[in-house]
């Protein structure tokens, strides 16, 4: 049986990045004691996700109805520990908090993982070229942001955001963040703390997974964003000391531009 007791706080921010899933393999892992989780979605979009939790015992749990697992959780009573315990037998999870728990069926197999290893090992083979490229294509844009540079975007033209189309502008030490939508274009420019990048200015335009990428972005540490004209968006998260979670994001972008 599958156990993890986890900071509520830590579980909730943890699983917010895989709300557009339609089902999750979690991975729990005694020896690092960290959860881990891999999503696609619309082949446009994936996440790759850990935390530190207390993993009593380990395995995988294929979880469905994310979002009623997420609502469902925050439901609970706050203890004050500020902790929940999950527990899995296979074909039932349950979450505890305090005196009150909730069951739910878990699946036989998770379908939003398909092409989830594929990818997985595509940017183990990025992390061993140390980020310089994707498959067989070299990002020619690599920034690094402080985290909440990056997290801020996702604020810019919130009024229009639903419907709208987004473009990411880099050249040089600047990257320009656009959202457009009904003839209305608002820009916001932010600097790199450090970066590497063709002078030539390149304009790549995002559907709206690329909000979804800045909002699963955690705070605190460093961004590292790579992209290119062959390449996805690379986000990946660097967290400072003492934190104990970790993000990584691709995000496919538009095949026309506008």
């Amino acid at each position: 049986m599958v156990q993890v007791v986890i900071n509520r706080n830590h579980f909730n921010s943890f699983m917010s990045g895989f709300s557009a899933m339609d089902d999750l393999v979690l991975h729990a892992n005694e020896e690092t004691q960290r959860i881990y989780a891999s999503g696609t979605a619309d082949r446009a979009f994936f996440i790759n996700r850990w935390a530190g939790a207390d993993v009593v015992e380990g395995g995988n749990i294929v979880m469905g109805q994310i979002g009623t697992i997420i609502s469902l959780v925050k439901d609970l009573p706050q203890t004050e520990e500020n902790e929940i315990r999950l527990s899995c037998d296979g074909d039932t999870l349950t979450i505890m908090s305090g005196g009150s728990f909730f069951r739910i069926p878990t699946l036989a197999s998770a379908t939003s993982s398909a092409g989830v290893e594929q990818l997985l090992n595509t940017l183990e083979e990025s992390r061993g070229s140390d980020y310089a490229r994707f498959g067989q294509s070299d990002f020619a844009y690599k920034y690094q942001f402080e985290s909440n540079t990056v997290r801020a975007l996702q604020k810019i033209g919130s009024s229009i955001n639903s419907g709208a189309l987004f473009c990411l502008i880099v050249s040089g030490d600047e990257l320009v963040y656009v959202v457009q939508r009904d003839g209305i274009r608002i820009e916001h420019t932010i600097e790199a703390i450090q970066s590497d990048c063709l002078e030539e200015e390149t304009s790549i335009w995002f559907g709206s997974w690329l909000l979804d990428a800045l909002k699963a972005m955690p705070s605190g540490g460093v961004i590292h964003l790579s992209c290119g004209a062959d390449t996805p968006l690379l986000l990946r998260h660097e967290a400072v000391e003492g934190q104990e979670h970790g993000t990584t994001v691709i995000v496919a972008p538009r095949q026309e531009a506008e």
